[in-house]
């Protein structure tokens, strides 16, 4: 497995993650987000013309080619599909998160201020 390279940079309003997915097709990508982790999987298929070939003969092979996931922890949980837009351009994909959205589920729960002491 290859580990794509990630940036996560967060602003007022949006969380952005960027991952370099050159040479992979929309098809194979998958984009799940469980508690507060994104994960993106996928496949970078080797090229048609060697696909059909029967006997390679290499020379060099720097590009690494198949399946690929990469998990990444988030500041924020993701609990809404609409809060969410995945796109894939020049080999860069692209995962904003409206963060006003998601504050939304936030709530906030204060101690019950008792008197515990017995007599």
């Amino acid at each position: 497995l290859w580990k794509p390279n990630i940036d996560l940079i967060e602003i007022e309003n949006y969380l952005y993650v960027f991952a370099t997915l050159p040479g992979v097709d929309p098809d194979t990508v998958d984009v799940d987000f469980f508690n507060n982790f994104l994960k993106i999987k996928g496949d970078r298929k080797f090229p048609d013309v060697l696909q059909e070939e029967t006997t390679i003969s290499s020379r060099r092979q720097e590009i690494i080619y198949g399946k690929f996931e990469r998990k990444v922890a988030l500041p924020i949980s993701v609990t809404r599909n609409e809060s969410v837009n995945v796109s894939l351009d020049n080999g860069i994909l692209c995962v904003k998160i409206d963060k006003s959205i998601e504050s939304s589920n936030r709530f906030n729960i204060r101690l019950n201020k008792e008197d515990n002491t017995t007599s």
